[in-house]
């Protein structure tokens, strides 16, 4: 396989439908799946898509066994709703349309940096865990192509995680006395590569 350093990715407000930060998830890691929206998040999902492509060409690869990013209208497509079950199933998922689903994960001995307010360190011993179902977090990982004795793939390694909106939509508080909601952020970030040796927290006001 050719060398291939791999990126950053920077993501403001993206929806966590699922969490595992406080404590490790059946496969002893720490992990977040959230929700990219196809509208608001288009920029950011185009530059993952683009690194995905090239990352699968160095992989010599057209799938990959685990996707990096899941079209949450193509699974809606797919759940057969003939019988109450399905229409159950269907409804709980109703919110994801018109989003992306992608999970991010670290191993235990590298455990992201968790923050509810800005430059203040969550400890997972002693503080309650704010990223419930529904909140919104500001997120950073790295994608990296690899190919070893499990396969070819592309790990979405997790790195940074602050907490933009509670779930019961409560604003959260940054910087003294600034606030910001939804409409108050900033565009979305622009990945960062792998040779960038700035500061990936610095001089961002959403990190």
């Amino acid at each position: 396989m050719s060398k291939f350093e791999g990126v950053q990715i920077k993501i403001p407000k993206a929806r966590v439908i699922f969490s595992n930060l406080f404590e490790l998830d059946k496969y002893g890691k720490y992990s977040v799946t959230f929700l990219l929206s196809k509208k608001d998040h288009l920029e950011i999902i185009n530059v993952i898509k683009d690194n995905v492509a090239k990352m699968k060409k160095v992989l010599r690869v057209t799938k990959l066994d685990k996707e990096v990013l899941i079209c949450c209208d193509e699974e809606l497509n797919d759940i057969d709703d003939s019988d109450d079950i399905g229409k159950q199933k269907k409804e709980a998922r109703a919110n994801n349309a018109g989003h992306y689903r992608i999970q991010a994960s670290t191993q235990v001995k590298f455990p992201p940096t968790l923050r509810k307010f800005k430059e203040v360190d969550l400890d997972i011993a002693k503080d309650e865990d704010p990223f419930g179902y529904g909140s919104y977090i500001n997120v950073i990982f790295d994608l990296k192509p690899y190919d070893n004795q499990n396969g070819k793939g592309i790990s979405k390694t997790l790195k940074y995680v602050l907490l933009s909106k509670s779930a019961d939509n409560a604003i959260v508080k940054v910087d003294g006395d600034k606030f910001f909601k939804d409409s108050d952020c900033e565009e979305p970030i622009e990945d960062v590569t792998a040779d960038d040796t700035s500061d990936a927290f610095e001089d961002e006001k959403l990190f």
